[in-house]
């Protein structure tokens, strides 16, 4: 049961630092022995490194926090200009690879430029202004180590949809860049 709550407090924590401005966290069962492979500590890995941008934009509102699952199968925000939709991961799916639940945040980090944290989940953007599209110019796998970007593996195709999705694996948690482009 304890990994249960565990599983639960590393998608939670995603969504107390990116939606409700959170400072902290702490889920139950973390004073027990911990799996530093497992989910929680996973988490806590990633956000980690992430949490100077994470304080840095939790006071203008560019940065959200959401969990997904079957019963709660997707959530919808607005950034920069933009609406992103999240939803579970089923870019896989016609291949029997779908997410049972996911969760993440992203951060607007610039003009059509985001940075994720995620697992499980396709993030769609929808530009607000009438008559304008928008697709994915690039996805960029990546950490941070000293609190500076190091870039990856380049994500295209199947990763992100032709250019219509920004997917997160649901296997386990990545960071990722996305660039979009408008027409307009």
């Amino acid at each position: 049961m304890v990994d249960v709550w565990r599983a639960a407090g590393a998608a939670n924590v995603f969504y107390a630092l990116g939606e409700e401005d959170g400072i902290g966290f702490s889920p139950f069962g973390i004073d027990d022995e911990m799996d530093r492979k497992g989910d929680l500590a996973t988490s806590y890995g990633v956000l980690e490194k992430l949490i100077p941008l994470i304080t840095q934009h939790q006071s203008d509102r560019s940065v959200h926090g959401f969990v997904v699952d079957k019963s709660h199968p997707s959530v919808d925000f607005t950034m920069r200009g933009y609406t992103l939709h999240v939803t579970l991961d089923e870019i896989f799916g016609i291949f029997g690879r779908h997410s049972e639940a996911g969760y993440g945040l992203i951060i607007a980090t610039g003009p059509d430029e985001f940075l994720g944290a995620g697992k499980g989940l396709k993030v769609n953007f929808t530009p607000r202004a009438a008559g304008m599209q928008v697709g994915i110019a690039v996805v960029d796998e990546g950490i941070f180590e000293d609190g500076k970007w190091v870039a990856g593996r380049r994500l295209n195709g199947d990763e992100d949809d032709e250019g219509k999705g920004w997917g997160f694996d649901s296997k386990q948690v990545r960071t990722e860049t996305v660039k979009l482009y408008r027409l307009e």
